[in-house]
């Protein structure tokens, strides 16, 4: 799965906003202005039982990187940043219309956002402690302990015409109870990757949109309105250390196991630097344009 600081994601129309730096490819003194293009191919694939009732299609996702601009395009959605001129355009491929949406629209959308979402908190209550079935606290004490293992691999390929260099890492969950508290493996993910150095970074003058409201506290879950005793302690285990941690997933393979079994496979079907050109970042040709969303909430 490709980092989300290593590109910039932002899924507006659902709510949803995260928005980070974005990668631009080095430009010599005095060349002409390039953008970087790419295509992700992503398929996940089931294993036991599963696989025979699950086919997941295969996800495509282009991304444009230019000069103060970056494109998103998925069968869905089409979301475009233009730091150059603080606008927003996000489309929806299957109504065919986008809206715009400039940085300081944007900020009063997420701030209305917010402040919905902490009018419903308000009215939410959680509901009481509820009592052990026994009757009586859970008996025991006990943990969580996450164990990650990076293995660097000192083989390399080439790839697009780049050295891409080899890493894996594995992330165990182990509870540590005693009594009623489970002991055991809780699940497993192993990432197994070939990467190349992200490009140079710079960050989109794009306003912060406010904290989220606080959830609400929820009963214990020891019985009796105490804390569950089984969760008293977390720790984190690290082994070994990735050569880079700012790193672009060429290819990558993410093996989950949490009860059932399954792999992301993720991979760059196509790298290329292209001459600039703005237009690429315009919205869509033939769609209509609508309003921009008042927040974020509204499901529009």
């Amino acid at each position: 799965m490709q980092r989300g600081w290593r590109t910039l994601y932002f899924a507006l129309a659902a709510g949803v906003t995260a928005v980070v730096a974005a990668a631009i490819p080095l430009l010599a003194t005095g060349a002409p202005p390039t953008q970087l293009t790419w295509t992700k191919t992503t398929t996940t694939k089931m294993a036991g039982p599963a696989a025979m009732f699950f086919h997941p299609k295969a996800q495509n996702e282009t991304t444009i990187i230019g000069p103060q601009r970056m494109r998103t395009d998925n069968d869905t959605t089409t979301q475009i940043l233009q730091c150059d001129t603080k606008r927003i355009i996000n489309a929806d491929n299957g109504k065919k219309t986008y809206w715009v949406m400039t940085f300081d629209q944007y900020k009063a959308a997420m701030a209305a956002s917010v402040a919905k979402a902490e009018q419903e908190m308000k009215q939410y209550s959680p509901p009481p402690n509820q009592p052990n079935p026994s009757g009586s606290p859970i008996q025991g004490s006990g943990g969580v302990t996450i164990s990650v293992n990076t293995v660097n691999d000192p083989n390399t390929r080439q790839i697009f015409g780049m050295t891409a260099h080899h890493v894996t890492e594995t992330i165990t969950g182990t509870s540590n109870g005693t009594g009623q508290c489970p002991n055991g493996e809780i699940g497993t993910m192993t990432n197994d990757e070939w990467y190349v150095a992200n490009p140079v970074t710079i960050t989109c003058n794009l306003p912060k949109p406010p904290a989220p409201p606080p959830m609400p506290q929820m009963p214990g879950g020891g019985g009796h309105g105490q804390a569950n005793p089984c969760l008293g302690t977390f720790q984190v285990q690290a082994t070994g250390k990735a050569h880079s941690t700012d790193r672009f997933a060429l290819i990558q393979d993410t093996t989950m196991v949490l009860g059932l079994k399954f792999t992301i496979h993720e991979e760059v079907t196509q790298f290329e630097n292209q001459q600039y050109n703005p237009a690429s970042f315009d919205p869509p040709a033939g769609y209509t344009q609508v309003p921009p969303p008042a927040d974020f909430t509204s499901g529009r």
